[in-house]
């Protein structure tokens, strides 16, 4: 099956599942992922209806479609592509940036360089084993596995920026990941170096040096 996944079939197989969908919905997935052309805003795409409509309804019509989209992608080979993200996030503690997620994939299928990612953005966020995080400053787009909690989310971001803030200086990551694991224990139960490992990716006050290092942008 995997052979089959080119950029030619699922970029053909993802124009198909749209035909299915509402015109306004085909219309803001294509353009919000720049089918046909440059990506769009929700602001761009609301202001070019007549009369305008709010970014919110826009991201609403979006939503729609992509929750129709993961219906339709179901009975099709691109349920493949959704496995794999599923597996991948798991291998990486069940969360994972949409970056390295997208590129794993491309790695993965042996996909050309040259494929939309937003469409394989897209199929993955249509799956509903899968969340994606809500837009928030300081963070990269993330997606976890439904088990992820928040709150182990944020008390594992909360403790590395107190133990690094308390060394000032930067530290190796298993000596951090450790004692992050240790002082969150009774809050949010035992966490693996590798789901530590996923979610400092996702914080943009949190830089990772050569191999074994990591410390405060």
């Amino acid at each position: 099956m995997q052979a089959t996944l080119t950029r030619n079939v699922i970029e053909s197989s993802f124009t198909d599942v749209l035909k299915s969908l509402s015109d306004k919905e085909r219309m803001v997935i294509e353009r919000r992922i720049g089918l046909h052309g440059e990506r769009e805003t929700l602001q761009n795409i609301g202001n070019s209806f007549k009369p305008a409509i709010t970014r919110e309804r826009v991201r609403q019509i979006e939503d729609a479609g992509i929750k129709k989209v993961g219906r339709i992608i179901k009975a099709t080979e691109l349920a493949t592509i959704q496995d794999m993200a599923r597996e991948i996030i798991a291998m990486h503690g069940g969360i994972l940036t949409r970056e390295k997620l997208v590129a794993a994939l491309i790695n993965e299928l042996n996909l050309s360089k040259e494929i939309n990612a937003h469409i394989l953005e897209v199929i993955v966020q249509s799956d509903y084993e899968i969340v994606k995080s809500k837009p928030r400053l300081g963070t990269q787009t993330y997606f976890t596995l439904p088990k992820i909690s928040k709150k182990a989310i944020d008390a594992t971001h909360r403790e590395a920026l107190k133990i690094l803030k308390r060394k000032k200086d930067v530290m190796e990551r298993e000596a951090l990941y450790t004692e992050i694991a240790e002082t969150v224990k009774d809050e949010v139960g035992s966490l693996s170096a590798v789901f530590i490992d996923s979610v400092l990716d996702v914080f943009d006050d949190i830089v990772k040096g050569e191999e074994i290092l990591i410390g405060l942008t």
